[in-house]
């Protein structure tokens, strides 16, 4: 399809935010959870409530942000670093539950870290992180089944 009238662009970010969607969406269990679209967007993605073992909607949540990339590179210790707005941080922090998503697409992984877990790293190897503009997230966590049931665990104990 050709066209001389200008339209709007799809471009590789946008593609990767749907990607990243797309993916955690299918890893989640529709008997477990009821994922929320958050909009307007304001630096949660989404949340995800957890339905109980007898099919009751609890409003027991998490909020998430998801990120996408292309990089791949994995580091000695087995993590993949992504940098975060620390604003985002700050806003995500505000919420007890919380939850950092990446995706990486040429791997079609997701990895994931509880945001109470980075900052108590951030505060433990980089004090004076708080002043940063952006800060650098340790995914080292890959998202799969076991991990899926210990953070519905989670979310009902925190809930």
């Amino acid at each position: 399809m050709s066209s001389d009238k200008k339209l709007p662009k799809s471009d590789r970010n946008e593609r990767l935010e749907r990607l990243s969607r797309q993916a955690l969406d299918a890893i989640l269990p529709v008997e477990k959870f009821l994922p929320r679209e958050e909009n307007p967007d304001k630096g949660v993605d989404r949340s995800i409530e957890v339905i109980d073992e007898n099919e009751n909607f609890t409003n027991f949540r998490a909020q998430i942000q998801i990120k996408g990339t292309d990089k791949e590179k994995i580091k000695k210790d087995g993590s993949v670093s992504f940098p975060i707005e620390t604003t985002n941080l700050n806003y995500l922090w505000n919420n007890l539950t919380s939850i950092y998503v990446l995706y990486i697409e040429p791997r079609k992984e997701l990895r994931f870290v509880w945001l109470k877990d980075e900052i108590k790293r951030l505060d433990k190897e980089k004090p004076e992180w708080r002043n940063q503009g952006k800060i650098t997230l340790k995914f080292l966590q890959i998202l799969n089944n076991e991990i899926i049931n210990q953070i519905y665990e989670q979310i009902v104990k925190e809930g």
